[in-house]
């Protein structure tokens, strides 16, 4: 979830593409990718348009906590250097398949 206009087309398929290689790396297939994008000047924070990205990656089994961290880093480091956000602007999760 970005705001509007926060990641241009280019930077996108950029990010579809490390994050694939990423999920086929570590569960053997690519990941589904549901892009929502705030409408723009309607999320902020501290009372300016949010630059914050929240990124969530389904797993397809439970993870152990270096496993979970380890592709986390990788997730974070991926975002960070393609759209030259920090790590305080984002919000990352891996989840557990549900039981």
């Amino acid at each position: 979830m970005v705001q509007e206009g926060q990641i241009p087309p280019d930077t996108k398929a950029i990010l579809c593409s490390a994050l694939n290689e990423l999920a086929t790396r570590n569960f053997g297939s690519a990941a589904e990718f549901h892009w929502i994008e705030v409408p723009r000047n309607s999320g902020f924070t501290a009372g300016k348009p949010s630059t914050s990205s929240l990124v969530s990656m389904q797993a397809n089994r439970a993870l152990d906590f270096d496993t979970r961290k380890a592709i986390l880093t990788e997730m974070s480091k991926v975002w960070s250097e393609t759209t030259g956000c920090s790590e305080f602007e984002l919000l990352m999760s891996v989840r557990d398949p549900e039981s």
